[in-house]
């Protein structure tokens, strides 16, 4: 699609094959990541020749696609965002369910071979059922999220040393400091990892938080409570002005969503935009600038025939433009 929202090109239709178990894969979920091959790299949570999901490529010269692997349950189920590359060539993504505990896995994949690795299998105490990717840092170290688990039940912070094979649980959520994640971790240029939470905080409509990896400290930084937003599903993005932005599921004027922007140097934080039914609403996902302060983004809801939109945002000018009606 083009920046102004004309010429979509409908590239490849994915195929519910009903029972039969040949399908190669649909219901894609989270980002697609372009790996240093070209290529690009998904995840469905269902399909697949076992039923259980898989992981796909795209070659966007050939405009080909291909079922890469089939989640079998044993080793990962129900993948629910994207996966992310690191230094090494491999591509590195989690289940939110499957393993031995049947709460989640986080693994690897070789696209040079297709060799899928179980890494890691969660067991509840130390994290449980991640959703978002993990973030690979320059410390060859992989940090993540996890929905619930941990001591207190309400999700985790972790770390996987690629190096050495180590899994830690570094922080356990409490609740009143946020609870529950379906987003990714950010690392920003000052060097501090930036997250939310989708629920708890003073409100218990989710937190911004941060936290440092050289001490392992949390902080929150600020507390949704429904008229600045509340349920942030997506994950943040650092702006090229430096401060960081968002979008939450719910809240605002219209309780359909904002986006926000928030100031890591001042912790001011800004409901910039309450999404409407109109141009729509309840976004699930993050956005990307353009470079020249332009966000664009989508929406699940909302739009001329109710499927969601693809918008985009002026930060200098605080305009919102619908672009593209799903139909």
């Amino acid at each position: 699609i083009n920046e102004d929202g004309t010429n979509l090109n409908s590239l490849y239709s994915f195929i519910n094959d009903g029972d039969t178990g040949n399908s190669p894969g649909y219901a894609p979920v989270g980002s697609l990541l372009q790996s240093n091959n070209g290529k690009l790299y998904g995840a469905c949570h269902d399909g697949g020749h076992h039923h259980s999901c898989c992981i796909f490529s795209f070659d966007p010269i050939t405009n080909s696609y291909s079922d890469l692997y089939d989640f079998d349950i044993t080793h990962g189920d129900y993948p629910l965002s994207g996966l992310v590359e690191s230094s090494n060539g491999n591509l590195y993504g989690v289940a939110s369910a499957g393993g031995t505990s049947l709460v989640g896995v986080l693994y690897s994949f070789d696209p040079s071979t297709n060799t899928y690795t179980d890494l890691y299998e969660f067991e509840g105490i130390n994290g449980a059922q991640p959703i978002g990717h993990p973030i690979c840092l320059s410390n060859n170290k992989l940090y993540g999220m996890t929905n619930v688990g941990g001591s207190n039940a309400f999700g985790v912070i972790y770390c996987y040393d690629i190096a050495s094979n180590t899994y830690s649980d570094l922080y356990d959520l409490t609740g009143i400091g946020g609870s529950g994640s379906w987003g990714s971790l950010l690392q920003a240029n000052n060097g501090l990892l930036y997250g939310m939470t989708m629920r708890g905080g003073t409100d218990s409509l989710g937190v911004i938080f941060s936290f440092d990896v050289s001490s392992n400290t949390y902080t929150v930084l600020h507390n949704f409570n429904g008229t600045n937003g509340s349920g942030p599903s997506g994950s943040l993005i650092q702006l090229s002005n430096g401060k960081l932005a968002g979008m939450t599921m719910t809240g605002g004027l219209n309780n359909l969503g904002v986006i926000f922007t928030f100031d890591i140097g001042t912790n001011d934080f800004s409901s910039v935009h309450d999404f409407n039914s109109s141009t729509g609403s309840t976004p699930w996902s993050e956005f990307k600038e353009d470079g020249n302060g332009i966000l664009f983004g989508s929406t699940s809801n909302g739009g001329q025939s109710g499927n969601g939109v693809i918008f985009k945002y002026d930060l200098s000018s605080n305009n919102y433009s619908d672009i593209f009606d799903f139909n």
